[in-house]
């Protein structure tokens, strides 16, 4: 299988544009199984990217993150090639999920409350995993070297290279900016017992929820009212009370409850349309369920932070 990790041309041009991300299948004069073998190989290549990307990126984001544009562009230009791929080319029309990328950018405002140990991490280790059973399954021959298939394959590579590069050197800036803070050439002192202990936290978390039964998760929060985490958002406080009388929800279970009791008005950003009403809906919508989630995600931190969720 292609490996994401080779480096790229350096005068390479730059990347193309959302619109040229995808070369047309039915306008490459190639045999039918070096078509499917390069899409194939393209469909790992960009997986692999779009795994290194996220890891890179957000196993800092907890602890520092700033605004890179080319590596936004970078990664919109992965996520899109990824998405246009699967839905376009006529040899994938029967990849067995779609794909929701984990952010729709890479925003310190998107990404800041994350961590990429959990379920993020999970959730992108599986789509990586499907792509790859899936090329397996079709019995996969790398492209013979010059072939048309190799040809669009390359084609691809030099922007596929630098978007790792760029996630990669942006990882590096972020773990050199907290080695100087920690006063020392390491991670160490405080820094390091902090890291350490979010990282037990973490561990310590996920092996009390596997042990918590169903019926303790369901009970309500006791010692908490949504005037205690000072949102000033009426959608944060009205997620916290969902939370509050039944912590175990879901998010999509949150934005149903959020519909049948009223009283909270939709945010402009999670509208498709401007008579837009149901949390529901924007949860079922691609393109706003990530604001969803995030704000979802910032409230339970904050439950997190104050001891009431696990």
């Amino acid at each position: 299988m292609p490996d994401s990790t080779q480096n790229g041309d350096e005068g390479a041009n730059e990347i193309p544009q959302s619109g040229d991300a995808v070369l047309n299948p039915d306008k490459a004069e190639m045999p039918v199984d070096d078509r499917r073998n390069s899409a194939l190989a393209l469909l790992f290549l960009l997986a692999q990217a779009y795994h290194r990307i996220l890891e890179s990126v957000i196993s800092k984001a907890a602890w520092c993150c700033q605004f890179d544009q080319e590596l936004n562009q970078s990664y919109d230009w992965t996520i899109t090639s990824i998405a246009r791929l699967l839905a376009n080319h006529p040899d994938l029309r029967d990849f067995p999920s779609k794909f929701e990328p984990a952010f729709p950018d890479l925003c310190p405002s998107t990404i800041l409350d994350f961590e990429w140990q959990g379920e993020l991490a999970t959730d992108v280790e599986q789509f990586v995993n499907s792509v790859r059973r899936y090329v397996q399954s079709k019995d996969y021959q790398p492209p013979v070297k010059k072939s048309a298939g190799w040809i669009f394959v390359e084609l691809f590579r030099p922007s596929v290279d630098r978007a790792v590069q760029r996630a990669v050197a942006y990882g590096k800036r972020m773990g050199s900016f907290l080695q100087a803070t920690s006063g020392d050439t390491g991670l160490n002192g405080a820094l390091r017992d902090a890291i350490a202990a979010r990282d037990k936290a973490s561990e310590f978390r996920s092996q009390e929820s596997r042990k918590t039964n169903s019926a303790d998760r369901k009970r309500p929060l006791k010692g908490i009212s949504p005037g205690k985490c000072n949102f000033r958002s009426p959608v944060k406080n009205a997620i916290l009370t969902e939370l509050i009388k039944q912590p175990a929800l879901k998010d999509v279970e949150i934005c149903r409850a959020l519909d049948r009791r009223g009283g909270c008005e939709l945010p402009r950003g999670w509208k498709s349309k401007a008579d837009d009403r149901l949390f529901f809906k924007a949860y079922l919508n691609s393109d706003t369920r990530h604001r969803v989630q995030i704000t979802i995600s910032k409230v339970r931190r904050a439950l997190r932070e104050r001891g009431f969720l696990p």
